[in-house]
This record gives structure tokens, sequence and C-alpha cells, in this order.
């Protein structure tokens, strides 16, 4: 099982949308459709074409699905602390990868679905392991890097790279399609951010608020941004299932070519 926690997760589907905005999809049922309940807030931002519905999915998961012409979103994520000292208490995340695994994939085949003419998908996972320093940091992230030196005397350390892999996809007379494995490594320092109010309600100074050191690994797995063509439907859901393979892959391995 894998080491790393989940700080968030985002499903993205890019999709031929109507040319008539009424009959586009709707991100409230969307979000109501996944969950099976009502969200806490949802926004229809008609003038620049954003709609978002946001709200708890069980107990410790924060869901919010997004939508601009031709694109849907969905994020999984923490719940937003109500209390200054509820976010105060450490790294917070929604648990291992392995554990959620199951919730975004049923989450990417039910959005799959309710999209038509998709020509593109991507899945995304913030990652994290908690440690007491940089230099730890450092030692944690090693066997993940097997090609990168890591040395105590290092800061500000940042590897980012995109192994490229092909996957068997028979779409405008070719037999494969291009998957983007991105991947960025770092030690960070993780801060809560409080923001400072007017009496006016108008924000008028943060304050950082470090909680911790964490290594961080942030994976962007998607199929090829050239692709304009819709998908072959019947293959979208399992390239989708390949992604998060993808990501569990490196998230157990590190850097593998």
């Amino acid at each position: 099982m894998s080491e790393w926690l989940t700080d968030g997760l985002r499903v993205t589907v890019f999709y031929q949308a109507p040319t008539d905005p009424a009959r586009d999809l709707d991100s409230r049922k969307i979000w109501e459709e996944l969950t099976g309940a009502t969200p806490d807030r949802s926004t229809n931002d008609a003038r620049n074409l954003r709609f978002e519905a946001a709200g708890p999915w069980g107990s410790d998961v924060w869901l919010v699905v997004q939508r601009i012409p031709g694109r849907l979103d969905v994020f999984l994520t923490v719940i937003p602390a109500e209390t200054l000292a509820e976010a105060a208490v450490g790294i917070r995340h929604i648990g291992r990868l392995d554990d959620r695994r199951a919730l975004v994939e049923q989450a990417g085949g039910k959005l799959i679905a309710m999209a038509s003419g998709v020509s593109r998908i991507a899945f995304g996972a913030t990652l994290l392991i908690p440690v007491s320093d940089r230099v730890e940091g450092y030692k944690r992230l090693a066997p993940f890097l097997p090609g990168v030196t890591l040395v105590p005397e290092m800061h500000d350390f940042a590897y980012q790279v995109n192994r490229q892999r092909h996957e068997p996809l028979p779409v405008n007379g070719t037999k494969q399609i291009l998957v983007n494995r991105l991947q960025k490594w770092h030690v960070v320092v993780m801060n809560h951010v409080q923001v400072l109010m007017q009496g006016s309600g108008v924000p008028f100074a943060t304050q950082a608020m470090p909680i911790g050191y964490a290594c961080r690994v942030e994976l962007d797995l998607s199929t090829d941004g050239q692709q304009v063509e819709p998908l072959p439907a019947d293959r979208v859901k399992p390239l989708f299932l390949r992604l998060v393979e993808y990501a569990v892959e490196i998230a157990n391995k590190g850097d593998v070519q």
C-alpha cells in the first residue's frame, strides 16, 4: 500500500458543448448525480460562463463540480476547516490514495457517461508524506527519484518531468494515443493561511501559520491535448482508468520510465 496521503484529486473531461448554452450540462445536477445528495452551494455565473456546485461528500471529502463550456472538472479535497483551531491541528488530508481510488474511479465513470463527444480526459492527484523537516523530506523522496542526487545542503528543491507513454487506441487512422504523465516533486512547508478582515468585510491582510513539512508530488495524467476529434465512446472510461493506474504506479514506484 502506498504511503502517500491525498491532499486532492481531480477528474477533467473535455467534451463537445452544445451550441445552445441552455442545453449544456448542469453542475448542480452533476453534483447530485455523483452523490445522491444536495450541494451546500451552487454558483451560476452566466456572464463569464462559469458554473460550480460544492459540498461535503460523506463525512470527510469536499466535492466541487466546475463547468465552463466544453470542460468539466470534479475536485475531491479536504472539507474546509470551520475554525482556526481545527485548521491548525496538522496536515489535513482525505486518506491514502489507495483508499480513495474506488471513489474517484466511480466519479470519473459517471462524469464520462454524462458528457458527449469527449475529446480529452485528465486525472490529477496531489499527494503528501508528512516529515519532520526539510532534510528528512529529501531522505524520504530519494527512493522515488533514483536519477536525482539529493543532499542535506540543498534548498528549494523541485523536480519536474513528463514521462510520456502511448496507449492503444484505433482512432483517426492511428493505433495509439499519446498520454502525458507529468509529475512535480518537492519538499514543502505546509501553511494555513488566515485572512484578516476589516469591519466592512474587506480583506486587508493574510497571516500564514506553518503546520508542518511534507514531501509533495503533483501528478497530472492526461490524453493528448492535440486530439480534437471525439475519442471512441467505448474507450474513454478504460483510458481514464488507465490514467488512474499510472498515478498509482508513480506513487508506489516513483519516477519510472
